[in-house]
């Protein structure tokens, strides 16, 4: 069975977004879109992440990812 090199990555990232989003919502800001929120959401410290060509892309896929999995209420935050 293959692990998965980014889990620590991934799992840090939605940690960073949960925090951002309650801070933005302690902040007074109802609604953030996906973009605004990944430019206000803090990169991973985890050195383990995508790089290369595709870098901001598989970057883009994993933040959409850890959205989808964050708890209802943290993805009403988000719009499209």
């Amino acid at each position: 069975m293959k692990t998965d090199p980014y889990e620590a990555f991934k799992v840090e990232l939605q940690a960073n977004i949960r925090q951002t989003i309650t801070s933005q919502r302690a902040n007074g800001v109802l609604a953030m879109s996906k973009e605004n929120l990944m430019r206000a959401t803090p990169t991973p410290k985890e050195s383990v992440g995508p790089v290369g060509t595709n870098a901001r892309w598989i970057y883009r896929e994993m933040f959409g990812d850890a959205i989808a999995a964050l708890p209802h209420d943290y993805r009403a935050f988000v719009r499209p």
